[in-house]
């Protein structure tokens, strides 16, 4: 893969992982009743309060360092293709129902992701992700 190509990489944490299981709740009720979009396959959400541990521990974990320029938010991506990723985006499911992927990479709920480029995201017929998104400067 040529320097500056769209990427996506798996990364294990067990504190990000227990901090995604405990935000869940906070937001299934919303995340779950939200329509998929008539012309979209990603609808968002705002992150609640508890989704600030997986964030801010998963941008930890990247950066090894404090990291202050980073914008969140939250999706419920619809079976179909949608696209993430800017320079450096990291995406933490929150939950997952069916095969999904980022870049050709399967998504699991044991990894968080680090997407470097603008990766497509393909969300399987009766799937669904609901994941944060952390784009960092």
């Amino acid at each position: 893969m040529s320097q500056g190509a769209p990427s996506c990489i798996s990364l294990s944490s067990d504190k990000v992982k227990a901090c995604a299981t405990q935000a869940w709740p906070e937001v299934q009720r919303y995340a779950q009743g939200l329509p998929k979009p008539k012309i979209s396959a990603l609808a968002p959400f705002f992150p609640t309060d508890a989704c600030a541990a997986p964030i801010n521990a998963a941008v930890s974990e990247l950066t090894r360092a404090e990291t202050s320029i980073y914008k969140t938010g939250g999706f419920v991506f619809f079976p179909g293709k949608s696209y993430v990723g800017r320079k450096l985006t990291l995406v933490i499911p929150l939950f997952m129902e069916g095969e999904t992927s980022i870049a050709g990479l399967a998504i699991d709920m044991d990894h968080f992701y680090q997407v470097s480029g603008k990766c497509d995201v393909e969300v399987s017929q009766a799937a669904k992700l609901v994941a944060l998104i952390v784009d960092i400067e």
